[in-house]
């Protein structure tokens, strides 16, 4: 999902998705935020600089003016290690 699909809201909003600020990148006057959903589980929200910090807890709601939000689903073949083994096995690596 596009981090500017994403806002960071309080914690307790209805119809949000609960998590904890893990990571926070400036990018001028704007910031991407890491938040922790759930173990393992993290998204990347686009926000203004000052909209978190790291460690408070925070609520996801979807922009209702940023772009349509897409979900892709994790292939087989992009899962970490799954590529390396079946270049190995094939031997396909130089045909790549």
């Amino acid at each position: 999902m596009r981090p500017e699909a994403l806002a960071l809201a309080s914690p307790g909003t209805p119809g949000t998705l609960e998590g904890q600020v893990m990571e926070r990148r400036y990018a001028g006057p704007v910031s991407y935020y890491l938040v922790e959903t759930a173990p393992g589980r993290e998204v990347e929200v686009l926000a203004s600089a000052d909209a978190a910090s790291e460690g408070d807890r925070v609520a996801v709601p979807l922009r209702g003016d940023g772009p349509e939000p897409r979900i892709f689903p994790r292939s087989e073949a992009s899962a970490p290690g799954v590529a390396s083994k079946d270049v190995r096995e094939t031997g396909s690596a130089a045909a790549s």
